[in-house]
């Protein structure tokens, strides 16, 4: 699983291995809990927002994007 992590200066990307996925729930409660909202796009293409990670592919590239900040 890839995740790109979006952020002020622009993303980060970072790969799951299936034996790390422990590590990706892990790095993925993290993010939910600073905010980050997840979404990835379906096979038709159309970007979907998630709330787990459960039965997503390993090969699956999920983006975290930070919550709208307004002033």
């Amino acid at each position: 699983m890839i995740f790109q992590i979006m952020d002020q200066t622009g993303h980060t990307s970072r790969t799951f291995t299936p034996a790390q996925k422990a590590e990706a729930d892990a790095k993925f409660r993290e993010l939910i809990g600073q905010g980050q909202m997840l979404a990835y796009k379906t096979e038709a293409g159309v970007p979907t927002q998630v709330k787990s990670l459960d039965g997503l592919k390993d090969e699956t590239e999920v983006v975290f994007t930070p919550q709208l900040v307004g002033g």
